[in-house]
């Protein structure tokens, strides 16, 4: 599943994921377009938020 995805379900907003990551929203939001970008370290983070096993999440660059 994308980032998005896994946010949403965990019920955040960008700027609560982003202010427990400690970085910008925008930053953040960048992310949700390109979670290709996300350090190693930001991501097992992310899944840590989110509840998701890092192994479960897309971190991939797609395109819809």
């Amino acid at each position: 599943m994308t980032i998005k995805e896994c946010r949403t379900m965990a019920g955040l907003t960008c700027t609560q994921v982003a202010a427990m990551m400690g970085i910008p929203v925008l930053k953040y939001k960048k992310y949700e377009n390109d979670a290709s970008k996300m350090s190693i370290i930001e991501a097992k983070l992310f899944s840590r938020i989110v509840g998701v096993d890092y192994d479960d999440i897309f971190f991939a660059r797609y395109s819809i």
